[in-house]
Parts: C-alpha cells; sequence; structure tokens
C-alpha cells in the first residue's frame, strides 16, 4: 500500500527524494522590530534545517513578505531587500 511512498518523484526539472511533504507552519521565529524587521532568525534557520536532515522529501516554508506592509502577522520572514537574502 506505501510502496511508492520512499521512491522519488520528478516535478518538473526538480527531483524528490520521496513523497513525504510537510506544509507551511506558522513559527514566528523572524524578527519584527525595526530595522531588522523580516529577517530570519537562527532559531528560524535551525527549524528548517531540522527539517531538512529529518528526511522530508518537500518542505514548503510559511509565508514570506514581499515589503514591510505586507506582513500578514508578526515576525514573519521577509524578502524585500537584498539582506534578508541570505
Amino acid at each position: 500500500m506505501y510502496e511508492k511512498l520512499f521512491t522519488p518523484l520528478k516535478i518538473g526539472n526538480c527531483e524528490i527524494p520521496n513523497r513525504l511533504a510537510v506544509t507551511a507552519m506558522v513559527t514566528n521565529y523572524c524578527n519584527e522590530e525595526g530595522e531588522v524587521r523580516g529577517f530570519a532568525t537562527e532559531q528560524y534557520i535551525a527549524y528548517h534545517e531540522a527539517k531538512a536532515k529529518g528526511g522530508w522529501g518537500l518542505i514548503i516554508t510559511e509565508d514570506y513578505a514581499v515589503n514591510p506592509h505586507a506582513m500578514g502577522y508578526k515576525y514573519v520572514a521577509g524578502l524585500w531587500n537584498d539582506e534578508q537574502i541570505e
């Protein structure tokens, strides 16, 4: 019944190592105040690294704000300036 669960799956040009997926979850692990607003914290990075090391084939991350006024909730990661990319 589960024979394909741990087999690779190709989506476009991307090969996923297995068919296990974890959906986005709101962690509130990013900075919310002032100049550092929207930056990923070490806790946020470690959270996603742990999921990746845990064997998930596909990880859907949580929301990312595209500008400082587009945050749906506090402590969301942002991608509105180059410093946030790393």
